[in-house]
């Protein structure tokens, strides 16, 4: 039996980060049972790329470079599926445009809140906020959400807007959240609630950890920064008894 074949598309940030790692993490699950072609640009690339200054700030509307080279991935190989992990800013809705118009499947891994935020967290002055949710980036635009610059907040809400036209959240085959939480606030976003399946992050253990008694530990793994509520998850822990060991 033809093992399947599936088009595996990540647009890095600046530096790596939660959601790259789990990028490659899923690239090297997926080998075990179909062919995977990763398709990675980064906003390195984009930056530091000759084209002048205006062209790149267009290019996050709509990236040729990226979409000449995905027409070319097309041509040379058929899929069976696509999966989509991030695009934002670099790769620009060009990608969508074309996954939208191809016979095989589309599945959409949604590590953030970027079809209804600018900075995709939810997360604005140490509370959280849900002002653009519906689509209107209007108030992400007036606190300047993206890169802290009213500017560049404007593209974002550009490109997220042009997003939201095309049917990115709502067309595609199946959207993956990572937690049953998300899910409920992806939902708000608009993404249909019968196409959204939950996955959680995982990790390989290798060998398993050996069987004893329960443990109550936890182990915080990502930035601490406030948007990550680690000072929430601290209070919360506070509160069991007896204490228990907590590392970061």
């Amino acid at each position: 039996m033809q093992r399947p074949r599936i088009l595996h598309i990540f647009s890095r940030y600046g530096e790596v980060g939660g959601e790259e790692i789990c990028f490659h993490a899923i690239t090297e699950a997926l080998g075990a049972i179909a062919d995977v072609t990763p398709f990675v640009y980064s906003t390195e690339e984009l930056f530091h790329s000759p084209h002048g200054a205006l062209t790149k700030m267009g290019y996050l509307l709509h990236n040729r470079d990226v979409e000449q080279k995905l027409r070319k991935c097309l041509r040379e190989n058929r899929y069976d599926a696509w999966i989509i992990h991030n695009t934002f800013p670099a790769m620009s809705p060009c990608v969508y445009e074309l996954a939208l118009h191809q016979p095989a499947p589309v599945i959409h891994y949604m590590h953030n809140y970027r079809s209804g935020c600018l900075n995709g967290v939810f997360y604005r002055d140490g509370a959280p906020c849900f002002s653009c949710q519906g689509g209107n980036y209007f108030p992400g635009i007036m606190h300047a959400c993206w890169r802290k610059n009213a500017a560049y907040s404007s593209l974002a809400a550009a490109v997220l807007y042009k997003t939201r036209r095309m049917g990115a959240w709502s067309r595609f085959s199946s959207y993956i959240a990572i937690s049953r939480r998300q899910r409920e606030l992806l939902i708000r976003t608009g993404i249909p609630e019968d196409k959204i399946r939950v996955i959680p992050h995982f990790i390989r253990q290798n060998p398993a950890p050996a069987a004893g008694q329960p443990r109550r530990d936890v182990l915080y793994a990502g930035r601490l920064t406030q948007e990550k509520g680690v000072l929430q998850l601290v209070q919360a822990w506070e509160l069991l008894s007896p204490p228990a060991a907590f590392s970061t």
